[in-house]
């Protein structure tokens, strides 16, 4: 075979020494076209499957009164949250439930999971929407988690209707994202409460709704920068110089770790890999930044519509 034969990577060799301009200027077009083709593959792949999505209304029988509601205390609302959380770690594996779907994923990043919430004549309705492939997955696991609910096959209304004008809004982050945002187990109320409340508002003639669209993570490389960066941070190290850069920043880690292995000392001492005091509230943010890099994420997007 051409690819396990010695004088075919010999031959290659000396075409790269007689033509290195060439040489390079071949795989940088080679490598442009591969990425420019797997993005714009990825974006009308998800356009055309974007018309075949199913749609799942979700129904939870109220099961308190009102006087319960009234006597419903902090830890009984973050009991119910979790058990959401639970239902979002569950979905994670549908990225690798067998072979081909791990290749299917890998090339086009193709998994769907749109949790939405929808307001019309001052009803608010709960969706969720997926591939077909996933219906029955992601039923089954709803109806697990929530026994009492009803998970029937049905469109979302109309958000935008003909005549109408709709506003949207792509809610995203403005600090990095090694950062955490703030969990519903530090919150004192219900998180809902205050988006039904403005959603409320709304005339009867309007409309709105709140997509939250979900994609597993592929990799965990994002996991290993988070660490690495709560780590440094924690030891009271800032971000060096080029450090951002594909291949300069590693070389330079690597540099300033060899001459700092030359010179550690013990915590407590004024140079090396010494212990850092800090205050208590940024001792937490680090923390949680680490016990975030632990966590099966998603990637996520969140849409805010109104008309």
């Amino acid at each position: 075979m051409t690819v396990i034969n010695p004088r075919s990577w010999i031959g290659l060799g000396e075409f790269i020494m007689e033509h290195p301009v060439g040489s390079v200027i071949t795989v940088v077009v080679i490598y442009i076209s591969f990425r420019l083709f797997r993005f714009w593959g990825r974006f009308y792949y998800e356009w055309y499957k974007s018309k075949k999505l199913i749609t799942l209304k979700v129904i939870l029988p109220r099961g308190d009164s009102k006087i319960d509601q009234d006597k419903r205390t902090e830890k009984d609302f973050r009991e119910k949250i979790a058990i959401m959380e639970q239902l979002f770690r569950a979905l994670w594996e549908v990225r690798n439930l067998n072979f081909g779907q791990m290749i299917h994923f890998w090339f086009f990043r193709h998994i769907i999971m749109s949790f939405e919430m929808v307001l019309e004549k001052n009803q608010l309705m709960f969706y969720v929407v997926t591939q077909p492939s996933l219906a029955s997955i992601v039923e089954k696991q709803v109806t697990s988690y929530y026994p009492n609910a009803e998970v029937t096959p049905e469109d979302t209304p109309d958000v935008c209707p003909k005549g109408s004008a709709l506003m949207g809004y792509h809610m995203t982050f403005s600090i990095d994202f090694y950062y955490t945002i703030i969990c519903y187990t530090e919150m004192q109320d219900d998180p809902l409460n205050g988006i039904a409340n403005v959603l409320s508002k709304l005339g009867e003639d309007e409309k709105a709704a709140v997509q939250v669209v979900l994609t597993p993570s592929f990799s965990n490389k994002w996991a290993y920068k988070a660490r690495q960066f709560a780590s440094k941070r924690f030891k009271g190290e800032k971000a060096k110089w080029g450090s951002g850069v594909p291949i300069i920043g590693p070389l330079l880690g690597l540099i300033g770790g060899v001459a700092k292995a030359a010179s550690t000392d013990a915590p407590g001492a004024s140079s090396g890999d010494s212990y850092v005091r800090m205050l208590q509230p940024e001792e937490e943010l680090y923390k949680r930044m680490g016990e975030k890099a632990g966590m099966n994420f998603y990637h996520a997007s969140i849409r805010i519509l109104a008309s």
